[in-house]
């Protein structure tokens, strides 16, 4: 093994993006790249608050307005969770 890919960083593909910054008072958009089976925002004590499913490739539109100021996590799939927060 050579320390190339030893201590290399995982640049893992992810299938959406912010449109914008993680952080949100309102409304939370996101830029889905592709087709994907389930969406899931998780609270801080691991309670599903949004979800959807099969959604196609396309910019979506989150309403967080409700939602408690603090951290959520974003699941798409099997990808790697992201974290966004609501102030």
């Amino acid at each position: 093994e050579s320390p190339e890919n030893t201590l290399s960083i995982d640049n893992a593909y992810q299938p959406f993006s912010f449109l914008g910054t993680n952080i949100s008072r309102d409304v939370l958009f996101l830029n889905l790249k592709e087709k994907i089976n389930h969406l899931k925002i998780y609270n801080q004590l691991g309670q599903i608050v949004f979800q959807q499913q099969e959604i196609g490739p396309k910019k979506i539109r989150i309403d967080i307005n409700k939602y408690s100021k603090g951290v959520y996590y974003i699941k798409i799939d099997t990808f790697k969770i992201l974290k966004f927060l609501k102030i």
